[in-house]
């Protein structure tokens, strides 16, 4: 297993385009990296050059660079986007599962009352609403059981994990933020 991180890596481009900056063959760099060949002083000059420019410019600030600073505000506002659009399906998922909630306590009261008025003297009618009320009841359990909302829990921490995890990450952009601005 490779540990070191070859030439054409620390300068962030493929092997082939290391090459051609350098005035060698792609097989000849790949040698060269590999310890089993030299190249010519100039293209290993150039390529120190190169290395050495990076190693020592690696640590320079995202704002200082134009285009990566465009980049960095576009991750921004995708995780606002992501936080708005998690903290809506988190009120979602949240009043879905009150609703089934409550569709389930409510067909278990109804349930109890069927069960009351079997034990009461009622009439035809009475046990033919009866007989509809449970089977009403047995549906929406069905349809609001523990199963569902069980997985409507988990689907409502799940949303809040991945909310405290873009908060995590929004904070860390707030205090790289206040760190550069504290520098300047």
């Amino acid at each position: 297993m490779k540990t070191t991180i070859s030439l054409h890596q620390q300068l962030g481009i493929n092997q082939e385009m290391a090459a051609l900056l350098i005035g060698v063959t792609r097989v000849q760099l790949a040698l060269y990296e590999t310890g089993k060949r030299d190249i010519p002083l100039q293209a290993k000059m150039k390529l120190a050059k190169m290395v050495a420019f990076m190693n020592l410019h690696q640590e320079k600030t995202i704002t200082e660079i134009p285009f990566l600073a465009e980049q960095e505000l576009k991750k921004e506002a995708r995780l606002k986007q992501q936080m708005i659009i998690y903290e809506h399906k988190q009120l979602l998922v949240a009043r879905k599962l009150k609703r089934i909630e409550n569709n389930y306590n409510n067909a278990l009261k109804s349930l109890m009352l069927v069960q009351y008025l079997k034990s009461e003297v009622i009439t035809t009618l009475e046990v033919d609403l009866c007989r509809s009320i449970e089977s009403k009841a047995h549906i929406i359990i069905k349809k609001n059981g523990l199963d569902i909302q069980e997985l409507h829990k988990m689907k409502l921490e799940a949303i809040q994990e991945y909310l405290q995890v873009l908060k995590r990450i929004e904070k860390t952009i707030n205090k790289r933020d206040n760190d550069s601005l504290v520098s300047f």
